[in-house]
């Protein structure tokens, strides 16, 4: 999943969002093409990924598995996914929301967002520990951001923090730049279109208020202050879950959560 991309053809597949800062693109097709592999990324009216081999099935899902590149399964064809390698072996239809670079407090955000139309199945998130590590980090991809959480300096509460992404126009330029430039082979064009990328990701750092906030703090104006990965990571994976079960508790639905470390 770390290999670097040697060509993208199709729909752009990562989209912002006003909720989970980003997420797949809706009825997109698009094919991905690395070092060592390659898949194609097929996703429904909802933007959950969807087997590219046989998009007709009309079973009821039984399981909706949620979290980020894992069950996504980014790198992978469908049908090797854990996802589909779940599917092929239980011989059941499942909905896939998994999203790449997702974090855990995404992950119950995009929960929220969808729990009406999963209602009925049973519900599995695939977590690891850098789920958390990213409820902490608020860039997902060079030009869009997630909502973090954050302690309230005020009220000494945990708080969500919101994904402030730049124009959606900034961030279809900066991902057509970046797909022509994983297609392009000349040297000089890519040296190039890397300083725009570069100066392009900096626009959306300032309309995201990274300078702003940064100020504040220098100034002791914010009121809120960013979390410790080793201080205060027992507390904010309370929090996550305390969030989870309410969640699942107003429709009076019991997750699984299939971890490691």
């Amino acid at each position: 999943m770390g290999e670097s991309i040697s060509y993208v053809k199709g729909d752009i597949l990562y989209v912002p969002d006003d909720i989970t800062g980003h997420k797949l693109n809706k009825n997109c097709f698009t094919k991905i093409k690395r070092i060592e592999s390659e898949e194609i990324i097929t996703t429904n009216q909802y933007g959950w990924r969807i087997n590219e081999e046989d998009t007709r099935k009309k079973e009821k899902k039984k399981i909706s598995f949620l979290g980020c590149s894992w069950p996504m399964g980014t790198g992978n064809s469908f049908n090797n996914s854990i996802v589909g390698c779940v599917e092929k072996n239980l011989q059941i239809e499942s909905n896939n929301l998994g999203v790449g670079s997702f974090s855990l407090w995404q992950t119950i955000l995009h929960l929220k967002k969808n729990l009406n139309l999963i209602k009925d199945t049973k519900i599995i998130i695939l977590y690891g520990t850098w789920l958390l590590d990213r409820s902490l980090k608020d860039r997902s991809f060079k030009i869009m951001y997630r909502p973090i959480l954050v302690k309230n300096t005020k009220t000494n509460l945990i708080e969500e923090k919101k994904s402030n992404n730049p124009p959606d126009l900034l961030i279809k330029f900066y991902t057509f730049l970046s797909r022509k430039n994983s297609n392009n082979t000349n040297v000089f064009y890519r040296s190039l279109i890397d300083l725009t990328l570069n100066f392009l990701s900096f626009l959306g750092m300032l309309f995201h208020g990274y300078h702003l906030s940064w100020l504040l703090k220098k100034i002791r104006l914010r009121n809120w202050r960013r979390l410790s990965l080793k201080k205060d990571r027992e507390e904010v994976l309370n929090f996550c879950i305390n969030e989870l079960e309410k969640t699942l508790q107003k429709k009076k639905k019991k997750s699984t959560l299939n971890s490691t470390s």
